[in-house]
Order: C-alpha cells, then structure tokens, then sequence
C-alpha cells in the first residue's frame, strides 16, 4: 500500500484518461463527457485518473489538468483481445441486448480478467489509506475482486453507464466469473430502476450474495447548458441556421447500432415518400462520429448510414440547394451543438438502447423556453425521467418513428408549456446530484470487509503445497480459496484468469447436487499444473469426485481450458450416475478424461 503524502483520495478509474493525444497539437484536454461530469468530484480533492493510454504513447506531461493521469498502458495483445474483443464485441452488445452482435473467444475473457487483476495491483499501489475508488463502467467490472484482496480498506463503487438488459448476463459464458468479480464491490449504481432490478435478478440467478445496488442516474453540467443558452455567440449560430426554410430536426450520436441512426434516416425516408412532408419543410442537421473503427459490426453501421444519406439526398432535393440531410462525421463543440439545439424545432433522438442519453436532458434544458419537440426512444433512460413530455418509440419499429416524425414536423404549433415541463424535469439530473448521491450511497455501503488474506496457511507450514477447504456452501468462497492459492504459487496473470474460469464451471456445476451434504475442495500444485478437486459426500456416504487440473502456471491455456469447461457437465452427472471417481487432466493443450472404467462421451 502508498502511504505518502502524495497518494489520491479518490481514484477514478475509466477507459479514457481526460486528455487526449494530437499528432499536430500534442497534448489536449478533452471536451465534454465524463471528464466535465466529474470535475466537481476531483475539485478541492488529493485525486487521480486511471485510463488506458497504449504503451508507445508519451505521458501525458504534469498540469494539464488539476488531476493527477495515472496511464493503465496496454499493448496490442491487450487492445485487441480485451478491449476490442470482450469490451467492444462482447460486453457492450450483450449489456444492450443486441443477441446478434455478441461474440465470444476464450482468450479474450482470459486477457479481460488478465488486464483487471493487473488494474487492480495499480490502484492498489497508488490509493491513499481509506480512499474513494470510483469505477466506471464495462472496462472495468472485473476489478473488484483482486483489488479487494489487495485493499480492504478502500470505499469501492462502479457506475454502470450502460443500461442492463434482462438478457445482458445470459449472454455471457463467463457470467458466473463476471458477477463473482462483480460481488466484491460495495455499491453498483445504474441508470435506471429497471437496470438495477435487471442486475439483482443476474446475481440472484447463480444464488451469488451481491453489492448493494441503486439507480443513481448520471446528470448534466447544468451551470454549462444554461450559459450556453445566454451566449452571444450560440445564439449567432442559431440565428445562421434559422435562416433556412422548413423544420429543422437535430440529431448527435455516435455511429453505433445502439443508436438507431440508420433507423432514424430511413423512417425520414419513409415520410418523404409518401408525402408526409416535402424536401423543402424540413431538414436534419446529423452528427454521427465514427467509432470503433476496424471493427465490422461499426464500420457497416458508418457505411449505412453515409449510403442512406446519400440516398435520401439524391431522390428528394430541395429547392434552395441544400441537402435534406446534412451530415457530420467529426465531432462538433459544444458551443456549436448549442447553436444547433437553439435553433432546432425538435430533437429527434431514436436508439435501439441507451443508458442514459444526455443529449436529450440537454437539448429539454437549453430549449426550456421555447416551443420544442423532443422524439425519444422508450429504451433510452432519459425516457425514465422526461418521457412523459416526449414522443416515446420503439427505436426498432421505423415505421413507428415515421409516425411520431410527421406527427411533429405537420402540428400546427409546438408547445412551450409542455418544453417548460419537460426543461424542469431534465433540470433535476445534474452531475453534482449525481455525485453527492454517488458518494453518499458508497460511504453507506462499504467497504464491507478488510482485505482478503493470501492463505489462511502461513508461507512455511508443510501444508503450503496443498489447500483443503471444507463444506463451503457458496461460489464465490471457493473461487476466492483457488485465486489466493494461485497468487501465493507465483502463478502468472494469465494462468489465474484461465483456471478461474475452469474453477467456476467446476464449482458452479457441483453444487447443482441438492442432496450433496458437504463439499471439500484441495488446491494443490503438481508437475504438470494446478489441480482442482472438488468431493461431495452424499447421504448414502458415497464421495462423488469431480478432479480437474489446470496447465501449469506460464501454459498457454485459453483453447484447451474451454474444452475443459464444455465436458465438465457431463462429467458431473456421469459421477452422480455412477458413483465413480471422473478425472479429467489437462497438460499442454491436451485433454483426455476417465470415469472409472469408462470413458466420458466428448
């Protein structure tokens, strides 16, 4: 632990640091977001920023902030696998409920939990006595558990900013690893009541004890919005677009499939068609910044999105030149979206799925005082909170955001009494609420418990080689046993990773027998690798065996262990069949399994 001077009080711990890299300008502090967010948090704290920064950039040079930048550095391996493998191509579909976008690979979960116990040992490292670890997000939901066992003095909280599908945690093969690692927090806050209940059924559906969970929605900068609404120079750029014939509708996502952008064009499309509104009375103002490029399931969503734009352009020109459709691929400032937004007759905000959507509290604060429209869509959490003073759709149905579109564009009037509601209402989300019930709701929750011990064995007793544990009754103490054993045997990161999840499947699978009356596990070190044995002892005082071994600590693992974990259900019930010992050995990427006198079917 750091003890000196110099340690954080509150350490944020985020994907991205709150500076950004330029080849041209060199260091810069980024816009908007989560860093403009927390700074009421970090003013007037001895506090650090944990982000990721890849290992060839150069550190980010002292004072460019008021906070301290801790760099988490990454090497290729890590980004690809982690970060754009299980981050990006599986946890953020999975957590909105997009079944078809999900994709799964053992090693990616192996450099996923890999890279967080290695997180883990940085904050650990860095945080003063006591401090206050705010956790942000996917990156970083398997955090919890080795931090916890190097530091179980600190307040520990994630905020999910994501929504949480009922769905989300049945997607995941590593579901039960996940939530395991997920438990050791002391408070999770989401989004919405909805997420929250969605993320206790998850927990509850493996019988794993979980943190305390509250909807702690994230809000606005609203000193910001309500200075842009005043500024001189926003409402100059309102003003220019004003000068345009028709409706003007704005829109500002990112070019996501959870955004519904393709949706949102083509259900224009649609009502151009059919002659719900001409080219001439109304037009889209779209930004839609590229993400995650490189990655398929992106870059498909940017072309359809330039295709249809394209599309609608050419087959319904206005009079006066313009486009219908004009479209932004680089982000804008936040003095210019305010410009847009002051000029703008409605906000048409249509995702599939969204934790929050702050584009919709902010486009309801800086128009409180005119007569606006706001299209939402349902799934979007601000729809928890100011849905009642917009047009909710489905962001699936196009038809239906066609309809609510004409429905807007073709009123005779807008309403300001229903903007003044729908303004109050957003106004209630702010970042220092969000903040103050944060922290309040931590200090409250945790932390719950000291720091977990390596072994409960001291390092020179003759047992050290071999661990036995009887008659635990739940996962995440057995799970917790077999990491420690690991850490004390020098094993490395990746090692640990894989044969958790092995552990887990064991486990979880052995403890499905109801009649079982105990369970002993034995942790021991081999020649060939770690073996994991678990034995119940039945009524009848027959022992049922389920014996795994894990390769040893440096073996490359992640193909061969998925094996491992796919047989183990079929090796549990063939010992509860039969009454016979099943062993299954695992050494260098090969398997081969026993059951007494005959062999399990693969």
């Amino acid at each position: 632990m750091n003890e000196t001077a110099d340690s954080p009080d509150l350490c944020v711990v985020a994907h991205r640091l709150p500076v950004h890299h330029d080849t041209d300008l060199g260091w810069q502090r980024s816009p908007g977001g989560l860093v403009s967010a927390l700074r009421p948090a970090l003013d007037g704290s001895s506090g650090a920023w944990f982000g990721h920064l890849p290992d060839d950039a150069p550190d980010p040079p002292t004072g460019l902030t008021d906070v301290r930048l801790v760099p988490i550095r990454i090497d290729d391996t890590t980004r690809e696998r982690a970060i754009d493998g299980c981050c990006n191509r599986t946890l953020w579909p999975a957590l909105h409920g997009r079944t078809g976008n999900v994709e799964q690979r053992a090693e990616w979960w192996s450099d996923y939990f890999r890279h967080a116990d290695r997180s883990a040992r940085l904050v650990a490292e860095r945080a003063a006595p006591g401090a206050t670890v705010w956790v942000h997000d996917y990156h970083f939901f398997g955090i919890a558990r080795n931090l916890r066992r190097l530091r179980g003095d600190v307040h520990l909280g994630l905020f999910c900013h994501t929504p949480i599908q009922p769905i989300t945690f049945g997607l995941l093969r590593e579901r039960g690893v996940l939530l395991d690692r997920m438990a050791s927090f002391d408070l999770i806050a989401t989004q919405t009541g909805s997420d929250a209940t969605n993320l206790q059924a998850a927990f509850e559906s493996i019988d794993l004890e979980c943190p305390v969970i509250r909807s702690i929605p994230v809000g606005l900068n609203l000193d910001a919005w309500d200075t842009y609404a005043q500024d001189p120079t926003v409402e100059a750029l309102a003003s220019r677009q004003r000068r345009v014939a028709g409706s003007l509708a704005v829109g500002v996502d990112r070019a996501d499939y959870t955004k519904g952008v393709v949706s949102k064009l083509l259900a224009i499309e649609i009502c151009l068609s059919r002659g719900d509104f001409a080219a001439d009375d109304f037009r889209l103002v779209q930004v839609a910044t590229p993400t995650r490029r490189g990655i398929p399931a992106y870059d498909l969503v940017f072309q359809e999105i330039r295709r249809a734009t394209q599309r609608i352009n050419a087959d319904h020109p206005r009079s006066d030149g313009r486009n219908v459709i004009e479209l932004h691929t680089t982000p804008m400032a936040p003095k210019e979206v305010a410009g847009l937004m002051r000029a703008a007759d409605l906000a048409l905000i249509t995702p599939v799925c969204d934790g929050m959507n702050l584009v919709a509290l902010e486009f309801s604060v800086v128009n409180e005082d005119r007569g606006v429209d706001v299209v939402l869509g349902r799934s979007a959490g601000a729809a928890s909170y100011i849905g009642e003073h917009c047009d909710l759709v489905d962001g699936n149905d196009v038809l239906d955001i066609a309809r609510s579109l004409a429905d807007c564009v073709t009123r005779p009037r807008l309403d300001l009494q229903r903007s003044q509601r729908r303004g109050h209402d957003a106004r209630r989300l702010t970042t220092r609420r969000w903040i103050g019930d944060f922290t309040r709701a931590l200090e409250e929750a945790g932390p719950a418990a000291t720091a977990l011990p390596n072994s409960d064995i001291a390092d020179d007793d003759p047992r050290n080689d071999t661990v036995t544990v009887t008659e635990f009754a739940d996962l995440a103490s057995v799970r917790a046993r077999a990491e420690n054993f690991l850490l004390r045997n020098g094993s490395s990161d990746e090692a640990i990773a894989d044969t958790k999840v092995v552990v887990t499947e064991i486990v979880s699978n052995a403890l499905q027998h109801a009649d079982a009356a105990s369970i002993a596990v034995t942790l021991s070190l081999t020649d060939t690798g770690i073996r994991l044995s678990i034995s119940h002892q039945d009524d009848d005082d027959t022992p049922l065996v389920v014996d795994r071994a894990a390769p040893a600590p440096d073996a490359a693992a992640g193909r061969g262990l998925s094996i491992v974990a796919a047989l183990t259900r079929q090796m549990t019930s063939q010992v509860r069949a039969n009454r016979r010992t099943t062993t299954l050995v695992m050494a260098a990427g090969a398997e081969r399994t026993r059951t007494g006198e005959s062999r399990v079917p693969s």
